[in-house]
């Protein structure tokens, strides 16, 4: 198959795209915390979060506005500030602690159908284990599990314990304990990296390799929430952001679907590994996707193709399994084989 300059020419201007500008627009909360020991054993966190997308957060030419619904970027963010929350409350860290924490593994789990109303989202973590660990942040790894509406998460988190607690407190305002939504990268920082994804080639064995660059838009490193003692570097976000864009351009590849008369994708699930926190931020890589394996599937009176895919970016392997309604011309063409 063909060279193409930009993923742009493939899914459209990223102004028009969630995971290409719209996820910037998105305002989210996280309110009426309390902490507090579970009926199991289990230490955690509960509240709800409210997110506000705006009428333009995607758009398609010829098509009513669409309606948002909860994604993996709100899921993996409001997760990750939760963990931070927990690294205060449970482990008795400082913002210190908190910088040196990094998280080397993250699961999604999508429930069975979106979440529309981002109004009052229910929202809650637990650490289920901590063992002792080596390397950095201090020897211990938590495996929290995070649920935000029906997505479920699953982060194995590195961390040092300074002072174990289990004291149940009320918390107005994540803010007040965490620092100001502004001054962190999982509060508003994120939305400052850019992501430029060129020289997009697919292969005939269902592959595709881009340069990925990601740079600072502000020039701000945000050191002190979880993981900012490795900044600047290439986030588990950024792989999500960029990846997905990438996986979504082989995806339509794959029945030669433009994005104008796509549905929108279903994640099903959706794993991310890293090593080491170090990932340099600045110079262009090769990212790389693949379909392990896709069939389609006949339900009620659409035509879904499920997809596996596997893929790198920077130093983060990731797998993914996505489904996507065929359009009516595009599910006639390919319903004998189904």
């Amino acid at each position: 198959m063909g060279l193409n300059s930009s993923i742009d020419d493939y899914l459209g201007p990223a102004a028009e795209r969630f995971f290409g500008e719209g996820f910037r627009r998105v305002h989210h909360a996280i309110r009426d915390v309390h902490t507090a020991m579970g009926v199991e054993g289990v230490f955690g966190v509960q509240g709800s979060a409210a997110l506000k997308y705006p009428e333009d957060w995607s758009t398609k030419p010829g098509k009513s506005e669409l309606r948002p619904h909860l994604s993996t970027i709100d899921a993996f963010l409001v997760s990750v500030e939760l963990i931070d929350l927990l690294l205060v409350q449970q482990f008795g860290l400082d913002s210190a602690g908190r910088a040196d924490a990094w998280i080397s593994a993250v699961d999604f789990r999508s429930g069975t159908a979106p979440l529309e109303d981002l109004r009052d989202v229910p929202v809650a973590a637990g650490v289920l284990r901590t063992v002792p660990g080596s390397g950095w942040a201090g020897g211990y790894v938590s495996t929290v599990e995070s649920t935000v509406g029906p997505i479920k998460v699953l982060l194995t988190v590195h961390h040092s314990i300074r002072v174990l607690s289990a004291r149940s407190v009320s918390i107005p305002c994540l803010d007040e304990v965490i620092g100001a939504s502004a001054d962190r990268f999982y509060g508003e920082g994120y939305k400052h990296h850019r992501h430029r994804i060129g020289a997009l080639s697919f292969g005939e064995d269902r592959s595709a390799t881009a340069r990925v660059e990601v740079t600072l838009g502000d020039g701000r490193d945000y050191p002190v929430d979880l993981g900012g003692a490795y900044r600047p570097s290439v986030s588990v976000l950024d792989c999500i952001i960029a990846q997905s864009q990438i996986t979504q351009a082989l995806l339509y590849c794959l029945d030669d679907i433009d994005r104008a008369e796509s549905n929108t994708l279903w994640m099903r699930r959706v794993r991310i590994e890293a090593v080491t926190p170090y990932r340099p931020l600045g110079n262009a890589f090769e990212s790389t996707t693949r379909v392990d394996k896709t069939r389609l599937l006949r339900i009620a009176d659409g035509v879904f193709r499920s997809t596996e895919f596997s893929g790198s970016f920077q130093g983060l392997t990731s797998r993914y399994s996505l489904a996507h309604q065929l359009p009516a011309s595009v599910a006639d063409r390919v319903s004998d084989s189904v």
